[in-house]
């Protein structure tokens, strides 16, 4: 049995479709009975076709609401607002969509929300995954973002002010919390998961940045001017605080680990247990080459250092100007060349608990301590 028919009020619409300027006709639908919050008599949005918005379930559409060219509003899904479905998008389970776009083949469903101009844009074909569709699912809420390609957020995610876009996944109880200023970007196939946040700051390029196939998970915290790049992963209660942040190619921070300030780290380097990076203002950590920086009961604090490593895997350590106290965070400026190590065979520097440098042979050489 039909719930609703379209009424003979009319109107027409222009959109755009792949640069061009378009128009269809929608007309607007009229409840026939009573069903969930509907009334009988009652005006509801608008659509092209009666294959817009199914008969079964207590799918609806408020009148501010527009659905055409093979979209679907199905189940017991709801769009309110100044929302517009189109171009083969599906709506359905207990989803609601209100003052969002939502375009292309992408599925929003179980009990997601978009909300709060929104914009969700599916495109098919960019990945090697071809026939991967965009969704938003489980109790997901997107809010004032734009979520395009191929992106999936699921669970209990909860995205704000964030731009999504390509193969990301933002699932499980991750937050995404951009702000007017400044947006939260997730780009091409990074992960944000478990009860990960990555949150924007104020002010100038306060911009968190997850790029490639970086990860964030656990109970990290990302904040502020922070980009991932390729294969960078940042979890347990790891925290990062730019900026500005950089960490690329095979970089990972865990444990307790904070990386705060002006930083550089790249290349295969690990920072882990309650070892702590810290740029303050106006100078640069770069950390590079193959490394750990590993301090779990007692960290170090250095405040310039400069480490060569030599052939056979020396370790020399040059300290300049200030005091070295033992027993605190990892702190910086390291200069350009600190940890430049391009042979991946040379054994690496690690911190042991005790404060002394682990060069890779039997015997780590002690931390010299300046008056």
């Amino acid at each position: 049995m039909k719930k609703y028919r379209l009424t003979d009020i009319s109107r027409l619409h222009d959109y755009q479709h792949d640069g061009e300027q378009r128009q269809v006709r929608l007309w607007q639908t009229e409840a026939l009975y009573a069903f969930g919050d509907v009334e009988a008599g009652q005006y509801g949005g608008w659509i092209e076709e009666e294959a817009n918005l199914s008969h079964s379930g207590t799918c609806w559409l408020e009148p501010g609401a527009l659905v055409w060219n093979k979209a679907q509003i199905e189940d017991n899904a709801t769009v309110r607002g100044e929302s517009e479905i189109c171009h083969r998008a599906k709506v359905g389970g207990h989803a609601q969509v209100e003052d969002s776009r939502i375009s292309g083949e992408c599925s929003i469903h179980g009990s997601a929300r978009v909300l709060q101009q929104s914009q969700v844009i599916a495109v098919l074909g960019l990945t090697e995954d071809s026939e991967m569709r965009l969704q938003i699912y489980g109790s997901a809420t997107v809010r004032a973002s734009r979520i395009v390609h191929q992106a999936q957020i699921y669970g209990h995610a909860r995205v704000n002010n964030a731009f999504v876009e390509h193969r990301s996944a933002i699932f499980d109880n991750a937050i995404i919390e951009g702000n007017a200023e400044n947006n939260v970007w997730v780009c091409d196939c990074a992960q944000i998961s478990g009860n990960a946040r990555i949150i924007a700051g104020s002010g100038d390029s306060q911009i968190p940045t997850i790029r490639y196939s970086s990860r964030v998970y656990g109970n990290a915290i990302i904040e502020g001017d922070c980009v991932l790049k390729h294969r960078v992963q940042v979890y347990g209660n790891a925290a990062l605080i730019g900026g500005p942040v950089l960490l690329d190619n095979n970089v990972r921070v865990y444990g307790q680990a904070k990386v705060m300030g002006n930083v550089l780290i790249e290349n295969n380097v690990q920072i882990y247990d309650e070892a702590t990076v810290e740029g303050f203002d106006g100078e640069l950590i770069h950390l590079r080459g193959m490394k750990d920086i590993n301090v779990s009961n007692a960290p170090v604090n250095i405040l310039v250092v400069e480490l060569v490593i030599q052939e056979f895997g020396l370790l020399q350590a040059a300290l300049k100007g200030e005091t070295v106290a033992l027993r605190h965070p990892v702190a910086g400026p390291i200069s350009d060349d600190a940890f430049d190590d391009e042979s991946t065979h040379r054994p690496f520097p690690s911190v042991l608990a005790d404060g002394r440098f682990n060069h890779g042979g039997n015997d780590p050489l002690p931390l010299p301590v300046l008056a």
